[in-house]
């Protein structure tokens, strides 16, 4: 049987059990901060009251035939809902329980009226509050006022106001409860509401304090005008004060509350002085760092203390304008601009888990060739949720036989690369037998790390070849141009087109999936969205021989990245994508079989053509360069399409953690876990702490950075120095040579117009329609697929050495990368012209 009675420092209560207000009251508690001592009757009392009374049914008779825009109809269903509470009796073993917490309570306090407040399961959340939804008691004494107020708080929960609330945020009648609080009343000499954000100028940096004599009642109620105090909240100075004029005051009775004059000298009399405001500040302060979130609380003075008596996020804080500036010296890369698999906020279990071993990583390679002494110590910072690395380099005369002697190396490692993606995968294999549910959390983490590092090894072998591949394609065109260019000869970009690399076997799998589908007449693979093809019918996913196919096919090619936050799924676990892919061949797309005879055709043609203008030696000169341009371009693909396989494994192993949480209730739900940091999650194993609200708040933060565009460099407008140019070939960021025309770097000849689908993520994918022109922040291998679909891509990040350049020479596909404000100066659905060879965007 669920508790009836949890004390406030019970650990992991949820939103289920103790509704909004209590369980940010109980967390609020274990934090250590002064909230009055007291207990929870939790949401199992409020529904073995209402089946014991079959109160369900007369709810869910009146709910179903209310109209809610009808203020009549409204008031009817709630007052005989209501009636229904107060005609209901509370069974004894309730009973028993409550008065038994009531004692202690009243024992513990010397007898001190209570404080008796509703707490709904859908209030106080970060999307919406429901303040004010239903009753609070004040100043309540004795057993039989106790049950009474219990009564009338349970009944409160279907006043109209309250039912017309959850019908506009659309929450089922269905799905709410309500526990109640039970708390020592403080005798309150003054009282009233402390914002931890400005919610008027959506100012982070102010607090914002409402104060008024007597109960906060007055203030909630709106029946006085406070006093209005803004605070600093870095320094705790009073920026301003407004004492009001406050002609009323709530105050105790003898068994309730009432309202009453102020006298006359208090009403313009301050209610808080200087030292007050400046604990009470550095209090709500500490609160807001503790949910790391602004907060809304209600707090009383008494006695010489302040008390905290409700806690609540903000959900009406205007949203304030995310500031960009560098975080020390020199200057700042975006980290999506270096190795564009990190172009999202990121989460932070990424970055207290998966960051820290990367830059291990990276620092053991660069004291491996003798440079480590030449970066700062700690070469990243994170900035509104993004990753910015630090560019300036402290670059000696002896740091460069170092250079010159690893960048020889790398010559050599484009050989040794079957070999490292061999014991790459071996690694992944080794570390993925043992099946997850078998692991503890040490065992779980410890392979979590291992793949971790295993992956980050990986990247990093593929980044010290990057450079070489890239020269040596740049040499391929500059002996095209040099020797072979003049008018009407194709671009260069064709004899690198068609070879047979992993992403082009991946989307031979996909058209081999819709030619099966056609065999197996499933027509509704044709029409129906990829969501529905996954949740869908039984009729669909059922059919054994597709979806056994389907299964193999994500075994084999389901290790494609979205990026390196595991908070984003790979294809593997989210197949939205490849299902998209498999449509547009269901719809007519040419089979990349035939695309690939084209482009070798095309490619064989120009070659040929290629060496009529060419002698012997200036013939072999060409083969040389092309065949070394041509492996180069086979080998960084090959590489890249396995570097997401040890985040498939490393996610399922995340999110078993998650379980393991959500079934103590710590955390809502198993992906939640990537909201938390890895020392919460060891330390939340150790001894559960709610971390629901955490999370929410969390959520709530990286929405509001993921819809700010991150500067590629800071400070903003600067740009790179001429070295960090030839390491890593980047765009000049919003270049605009007129208003209608965005200049980026042509990586895909080819000219096309045609809609423009602003996407931000591949949750977005479903609005992509076949031919459009993808315009988005940049791609990385999990949205390979969607290239089957569209007719150009634009991105604000990436270059010549980037994922989607190359994927998009292989659709034949005019790419322009780099542009840096694409995402924001093309319109979502207007028609726009993509010319990939000379590196323009035409916004017709």
């Amino acid at each position: 049987m669920q508790a009836f009675i949890l004390p406030f420092n019970t650990e992991a209560i949820t939103l289920d059990q103790a509704g909004g207000k209590g369980m940010n009251l109980a967390r609020t508690a274990l934090g250590g901060f002064p909230v009055p001592p007291g207990f929870i009757l939790t949401t199992a009392a409020y529904r073995t009251f209402t089946d014991a009374n079959r109160i369900d049914a007369v709810i869910q008779a009146r709910t179903h035939s209310v109209d809610v825009e009808d203020p009549i109809s409204l008031e009817s269903a709630s007052e005989a809902i209501r009636r229904a509470f107060e005609a209901g009796s509370v069974p004894p073993e309730l009973e028993s329980a409550l008065l038994k917490a009531y004692r202690e309570l009243s024992e513990r306090t010397g007898g001190a009226p209570v404080a008796v407040r509703s707490s709904a399961t859908a209030e106080d959340l970060a999307g919406a509050s429901f303040a004010g939804q239903q009753d609070t008691y004040l100043n309540i004494r004795g057993e039989a006022a106790l049950l009474d107020s219990v009564k009338r708080c349970w009944s409160s929960l279907w006043t109209a106001r309250a039912m017309a609330y959850r019908a506009r945020q659309n929450i089922s009648p269905e799905t709410v409860a309500l526990a109640v609080v039970v708390q020592q009343m403080v005798p309150a000499e003054s009282a009233g509401i402390l914002f931890t954000a400005n919610p008027v100028s959506g100012n982070r940096g102010e607090i914002l304090i409402n104060s008024s004599w007597g109960l906060g009642e007055a203030i909630v109620g709106s029946l006085v005008v406070p006093d209005n105090i803004v605070v600093d909240k870095a320094s705790g100075r009073t920026k301003s004060l407004t004492v009001a004029d406050k002609t009323v005051m709530t105050v105790r009775t003898g068994n309730g509350t009432q309202e009453q004059p102020v006298p006359a000298y208090k009403r313009k009399q301050q209610t808080l002085n200087k030292h007050q405001v400046t604990e009470l500040a550095r209090l709500g302060a500490a609160i807001e760092r503790y949910y790391e979130a602004p907060q809304d609380i209600e707090w009383c003075f008494a006695g010489g203390h302040f008390y905290i008596v409700q806690v609540r996020p903000i959900t009406t804080l205007q949203e304030e304008a995310v500031t960009w500036e560098a975080p020390g010296e020199g200057k700042w890369l975006h980290g999506g601009g270096t190795f564009e698999m990190i172009t999202e906020p990121i989460s932070p279990l990424f970055e207290t888990f998966l960051l820290p071993i990367f830059v291990d990583t990276i620092l053991q390679m660069l004291d491996d060739i003798g440079l480590k002494d030449a970066i700062p110590a700690v070469p990243y910072r994170i900035i509104n949720g993004h990753i910015y690395l630090h560019l300036d380099l402290h670059l000696q005369p002896w740091h460069l036989p170092a250079v010159l002697r690893d960048f020889a190396l790398h010559l050599n490692s484009m050989q040794d690369q079957n070999s490292e993606q061999a014991l790459y995968r071996q690694a992944v294999a080794d570390l993925s037998r043992r099946p997850v549910k078998e692991l503890d959390l040490v065992a779980l983490l410890a392979r979590m790390d291992s793949l971790g590092r295993a992956g980050m090894r990986y990247w990093l072998q593929i980044m010290k070849i990057v450079q070489v591949i890239y020269r040596q394609e740049q040499a391929f065109t500059r002996f095209y141009n040099r020797h072979l260019r003049r008018p009407g000869v194709p671009e260069p970009e064709i004899f690198l087109r068609g070879q047979k690399i992993k992403p082009w076997e991946a989307e031979c799998s996909m058209f081999e999936l819709a030619q099966l589908a056609r065999k197996l007449k499933l027509d509704r693979v044709l029409t129906e969205s990829p969501e529905m093809l996954l949740d869908g019918p039984d009729d669909i996913l059922t059919v054994c021989e597709w979806h056994q196919a389907l299964d193999a096919h994500l075994d084999r090619f389901g290790h494609q990245l979205s990026s390196f936050d595991p908070l984003l799924p790979t294809l593997a676990d989210d197949p939205r994508p490849a299902l998209a892919a498999i449509q547009a061949y269901l719809s007519g797309k040419e089979s990349p079989y035939e695309r690939q005879r084209r482009m070798e055709a095309e490619r064989q043609e120009a070659i040929a053509d290629a060496e009529k203008g060419l002698s012997p030696r200036l013939g072999r000169e060409f083969h040389r360069v092309l065949e070394t341009a041509q492996q180069a371009a086979r080998t960084r693909e090959d590489a890249l399409f396995d570097v997401g396989l040890a985040w498939t494994p490393m996610r399922r192993l995340a999110i078993e953690l998650g379980h393991q949480l959500a079934e103590k209730n710590i955390i809502g739900q198993p992906n939640d876990i990537f909201w938390l940091r890895l020392d919460e999650i060891r330390s939340a194993f150790a001894g559960p702490n709610l971390l629901i609200p955490l999370v929410k708040a969390r959520q709530a933060q990286n929405q509001t950075w993921s819809r700010s565009s991150a500067p590629y460099l800071l400070p903003v407008g600067t740009h790179p120095a001429f070295w960090w140019k030839w390491i890593f070939p980047t765009p000049e960021l919003n270049r605009q040579p007129d208003a209608h025309t965005l200049a980026g770097l042509g990586v895909s000849p080819g000219k096309v117009t045609a809609v423009a689908r602003v996407i931000h993520s591949l949750d977005e994918m479903q609005r992509l329609n076949a031919g459009e022109i993808l315009v988005t922040r940049t791609t990385t291998p999990a949205w390979t697929p969607l290239f089957a679909r569209i007719s150009g891509l634009v991105t604000d990040l990436g270059g010549p050495l980037a994922h989607g350049s190359i994927v998009a020479r292989e659709y034949g596909i005019p790419a322009v990368m780099g542009v840096g404000n694409a995402t924001q100066s093309i319109r979502d659905g207007e028609t726009i012209t993509v010319d990939g060879a000379a590196g323009r965007v035409f916004v017709n």
